[in-house]
């Protein structure tokens, strides 16, 4: 079991990696988002210590540190009604992913336990 959830965590990284460069070849140089940091190191930090994972939840605890150490840079959050049509379908195609992603892995988990 622990393989198959080291896979799961890789292809989401994956696809979140994908993502992110994608973006930013467009957006060109910019600063960078602390508060996506921070919520990044949080996400790692809980899904080392469930799985056990030192490495993973040091890397929670080193994004999670570098983003509090710039909580006074971090960008005001914009609502759904002020995102652009770019943006809010750029939302939606992440959503959209992610949710594949992860009812893909819940269904390779039940077909591994063999429910």
């Amino acid at each position: 079991m622990p393989q198959l959830l080291i896979w799961v965590i890789l292809t989401t990284i994956i696809l979140l990696a994908i993502i992110a460069i994608t973006v930013i070849k467009k957006k060109g140089k910019h600063e960078p988002d602390y508060r996506g940091f921070a919520t990044i190191g949080f996400v790692f930090f809980a899904i080392g210590m469930g799985s056990q994972n030192p490495s993973l939840w040091t890397l929670g605890l080193v994004f999670l540190a570098i983003g509090l150490a710039n909580k006074d840079k971090w960008k005001p959050q914009k609502k759904w009604s002020q995102l652009s049509k770019q943006d809010k379908n750029l939302k939606i195609a992440i959503l959209i992913g992610l949710t594949i992603t992860f009812i893909a892995g819940v269904a390779v988990f039940l077909i591994k336990r063999g429910v």
